[in-house]
């Protein structure tokens, strides 16, 4: 089903070829390298973008770590530390886990290996995103003297699988 944050999971049929199609989208959405990339997704299992994130993943052959924590089970102390420690390059969650991620300072961690932040439900405010993006390495490796992430913002709803008008920040920060 495509939905379980409402508290009513709505059964939705999904056809093969309508899956390929979604999955393509992911694809072109998200950049990521099976050799160098390593994701966290903070998200629930019931959620077909979510699915299909995993799926585009597993073809991808990228190594994934899946938490069934999100939203109220979510504890963003303990999420920011195995990011750090798991040498995490790309983080999946929804708004709300991204917003409690604000809330606590992030400062005290390694995050120097995060190339992205996606979010895989609705949009995500816009003062939640540049307090994430500031950490990271997705400037370095293209040849910029700059530190920095990209958060994906896919505005609209992901019912259909992969957003029409995925929207890109970057954090761009200046080092010596």
């Amino acid at each position: 089903h495509s939905s379980g944050t409402t508290g009513f999971p709505k059964a939705v049929p999904l056809r093969n070829g309508a899956q390929s199609r979604a999955v393509r989208g992911w694809l072109r959405y998200i950049l990521v390298s099976r050799t160098t990339d390593k994701a966290f997704l903070a998200v629930p299992n019931n959620h077909q973008a979510v699915i299909l994130t995993f799926h585009a993943a597993l073809l991808l052959g990228l190594r994934v770590h899946w938490s069934g924590a999100y939203d109220r089970d979510f504890d963003a102390e303990m999420v920011a530390s195995e990011l750090a420690r798991g040498g995490f390059t790309g983080f999946f969650a929804f708004p709300i886990v991204y917003t409690q991620l604000t809330a606590i300072d992030l400062e005290k961690r390694d995050l120097s290996k995060m190339r992205f932040w996606a979010s895989t439900a609705d949009a995500s405010h816009e003062s939640v995103q540049p307090h994430l993006v500031r950490f990271g390495n997705a400037f370095r490796p293209l040849g910029l003297p700059t530190d920095g992430s990209v958060y994906l913002d896919p505005p609209g709803p992901r019912h259909v699988g992969t957003p029409p008008r995925p929207r890109y920040r970057a954090g761009l920060r200046r080092t010596p």
